[in-house]
C-alpha cells in the first residue's frame, strides 16, 4: 500500500440477513487516508516535547542558580566567617546584600560578633587590671619581706658599732662585735645578692651537654658537704639516658645545688645524721628529662604547700626564701 492504505467495509451477516424489510445492498464505500501526515504529527509532538523538556530544565537551572547566589552564597560566608571567629578574628563580618531572612541572619551574625568583640575587649581589661592589682600586691610582700630581711642584720649590726663605739668596753668586747658586725654585713650582702638574682634573672643560655656529666658535676660538688654531716648521697642514672640535651647548665646546676640544700637541711633539722640520705635520680622522657631528688627529711607540713614559692618564705630561722622561688623562676623559663 505505501504510503496508503484502503479500508473496505462490507456488509455483515447482520446486514445481509433478511430483515422484515428488505433492502437492496447499493454498493462499497472505500475510505483513503495518508500515514505520512500521521508520521509527522508524532514528530511534531515529539520536538515540541523535547524542546518543553529542555525549557523546563534550563529553567530549573537558572532558578537553582538564582537560589545560591542568593540564599547558598551567603550562608557559606557566614560559615567561613564563623570558622574565622573561632580562630580569634572577632573583626571578621559578613557582608548584608539583601532585605530578606538572609541578610537579617547577616545583620544577627554580625551583631553577635561585635558583642563577642566587646566582651573580650572587656575581659582583657578586666584580666590587666587584675594583674595589675596582683602585681600591686606582690610588689606589697616582696617590699615588706625585703624590709624583713634587711631589719634583722641592720638591727645587729647598729647595736655591735655602738657597743664598739662605747669606750667603756673592754678591747675583747669590741673585737667580738666587730665579727658580729662583719658576718652580718656578709649575710645582708648574700641576701641582697640573691635578690637581685631573682628579680633580674638571666635569660637561659642553651647548649647541647651530657646530663649525665651535669648531673655527676653537681653531685661530686656536694657530696663533700653531705659527708660532714653524716648524710649518704645515691644517684639513680640509668643507661637509657641521653648522650645530650639541650639546657643552661649554669642555671640547671644552681638548681639541683638549692635542691640539695633543702634535702640537706630538712635532714639535719631532725637530727637523723648519719641515718640520713639523699637520692638523686633522672629519667628520660619521649621530649624530656625528669630529674627527682628526694630525702628522708622531715618533709613540708600541709599548711605550707602553697607558699613555699612565695619570696622571703622560709621556715629555717637563717634562710632567705629565695631558693626555691629561684628554682622555680629557672624551671619555668
Amino acid at each position: 500500500l505505501g504510503d496508503e492504505f484502503d479500508i473496505f467495509t462490507e456488509p455483515s451477516a447482520e446486514d445481509l440477513a433478511p430483515p422484515q424489510r428488505r433492502y437492496r445492498a447499493l454498493g462499497f464505500a472505500v475510505l483513503r487516508f495518508s500515514r505520512r501526515r500521521i508520521t509527522e504529527t508524532l514528530h511534531l509532538f515529539y520536538t515540541f516535547a523535547v524542546i518543553t523538556t529542555l525549557l523546563m530544565i534550563g529553567a530549573g537551572a537558572l532558578v537553582t542558580l538564582l537560589l545560591s547566589r542568593k540564599v547558598l552564597a551567603p550562608l557559606h560566608e557566614i560559615v567561613d566567617a564563623t570558622r574565622e571567629i573561632s580562630q580569634g578574628n572577632l573583626d571578621r563580618e559578613v557582608p548584608v546584600r539583601t532585605n530578606d531572612e538572609i541578610g537579617t541572619l547577616a545583620e544577627a551574625f554580625n551583631e553577635m560578633t561585635r558583642s563577642l568583640a566587646q566582651s573580650r575587649r572587656e575581659l582583657e581589661a578586666s584580666l590587666k587590671a587584675l594583674a595589675q592589682r596582683e602585681k600591686l600586691a606582690s610588689l606589697g610582700e616582696l617590699t615588706a619581706g625585703i624590709a624583713h630581711e634587711l631589719r634583722n642584720p641592720l638591727s645587729t649590726i647598729i647595736s655591735s658599732a655602738q657597743i664598739v663605739a662605747d669606750p667603756r668596753r673592754s678591747e675583747e668586747q669590741r673585737r667580738r662585735f666587730s665579727g658580729y658586725i662583719l658576718d652580718e654585713a656578709k649575710r645582708l650582702s648574700t641576701t641582697l645578692t640573691k635578690f637581685l638574682a631573682f628579680a633580674r634573672p638571666n635569660e637561659p643560655h642553651l647548649v647541647s651537654v651530657s646530663p649525665r656529666e651535669v648531673l655527676t658535676k653537681a653531685v661530686d660538688l656536694f657530696r663533700q658537704e653531705l659527708d660532714e654531716v653524716g648524710i649518704q648521697l645515691e644517684t639513680d642514672l640509668p643507661e637509657e639516658l641521653p648522650e645530650t640535651f639541650r639546657c643552661d647548665p649554669n642555671q640547671l646546676h644552681q638548681v639541683l645545688l638549692n635542691l640539695l640544700i633543702n634535702a640537706r637541711d630538712a635532714i639535719v633539722s631532725q637530727g637523723e645524721g648519719e641515718e640520713g640520705q639523699i637520692t638523686l635520680r633522672a629519667r628520660a622522657g619521649k621530649d624530656h628529662l625528669q630529674i627527682e631528688i628526694s630525702d628522708t627529711g622531715c618533709g613540708i607540713p600541709p599548711e605550707n604547700l602553697k607558699k613555699i614559692f612565695d619570696p622571703f618564705f622560709s621556715t629555717k630561722s637563717d634562710g632567705t626564701g629565695l631558693g626555691l622561688p629561684t628554682v622555680f623562676q629557672i624551671v619555668k623559663s
